[in-house]
């Protein structure tokens, strides 16, 4: 989880400036909601349905960064050079 938190942290710092920031943050931030929506799902008992909430905090959010990645990310290739 931590090394999950700091890929998500440095990867919203990299979109800060990034061509498509502004498509990337809404649909991230829309799949992150489904995240507390499945811990809840899954205390009442509907653990189906937490699956599949889960599933789509994945799947919203992996749309929000290829779309982040099909523009341009300045800065984002940093870690790469030596």
């Amino acid at each position: 989880m931590i090394v999950v938190k700091c890929g998500v942290l440095y990867q919203n710092y990299l979109a800060y400036n990034a061509e498509y920031a502004a498509i990337y943050y809404p649909i991230f931030w829309f799949g992150v909601m489904f995240y507390p929506l499945s811990h809840y799902l899954y205390t009442y008992g509907h653990k189906w349905l937490s699956v599949y909430s889960h599933m789509a905090l994945h799947v919203i959010a992996t749309f929000g960064s290829c779309i982040l990645y099909l523009g341009d990310i300045p800065g984002g290739n940093r870690l790469l050079m030596v």
